[in-house]
């Protein structure tokens, strides 16, 4: 029996809306865990992308 892997659905709408949020100003007290981790992922992914392109 083969384990299927979990995909994650990824709610973009959601995401670009807290990344608004922290973008205006919202203090990451604030935050939940999840947004907090979701803008440290697209923050590493941006900076990567940033230092390839270099």
């Amino acid at each position: 029996m083969e384990r299927k892997k979990k995909h994650h659905r990824i709610d973009v709408e959601g995401i670009e809306r807290r990344i608004n949020e922290v973008l205006n100003g919202i203090d990451s007290e604030k935050m939940d865990g999840e947004s907090k981790f979701i803008l440290k992922s697209v923050t590493d992914k941006r900076n990567k992308y940033e230092r390839k392109r270099r």
